[in-house]
């Protein structure tokens, strides 16, 4: 087998963040979802009550982009915004139950992705991609 380079890695993990950003975007295109809306809706399913703060700090995005994104997800009807009852300039969110149905959506796509990434590779080698991503996420992480 031949020496993956740099280069090429890059080009390939650029190519399915892409595929997959473009996968999502049409499967939630009829809720009225883009990315990261829909994973706003994953991150608040997991951490209900998180502040827009808290969202901006996980996703690296803008104060101004994450209070737009909350908004029309309030319109949508997939979350609220309470006034927190630590500090009145900050919002607290929840998903709604409309909210919580459409993460079953969202889940339900990004394992249809998944599958479709991974298909024809048996389950060990799925395990050491798997292994293999872990530690790569860790490597970032740590250098952070």
């Amino acid at each position: 087998m031949s020496q993956i380079s740099p280069r090429e890695f890059n080009r390939l993990l650029v190519y399915l963040g892409r595929k997959r950003r473009h996968f999502m975007s049409e499967q939630m295109k009829p809720y009225g979802l883009a990315d990261p809306m829909f994973a706003f809706l994953l991150y608040l399913e997991r951490n209900p009550g998180s502040s827009q703060d808290n969202l901006c700090e996980h996703f690296g995005i803008e104060k101004s982009t994450v209070a737009r994104l909350a908004k029309k997800l309030e319109l949508a009807g997939y979350i609220h915004r309470n006034v927190s009852s630590r500090d009145k300039r900050q919002y607290d969110l929840s998903l709604t139950p409309s909210g919580r149905q459409v993460t079953l959506v969202v889940h339900e796509q990004l394992n249809a992705w998944c599958d479709r990434m991974l298909d024809g590779l048996s389950e060990e080698e799925r395990q050491t991609a798997y292994r293999l991503l872990g530690i790569m996420t860790e490597n970032i992480r740590s250098a952070d």
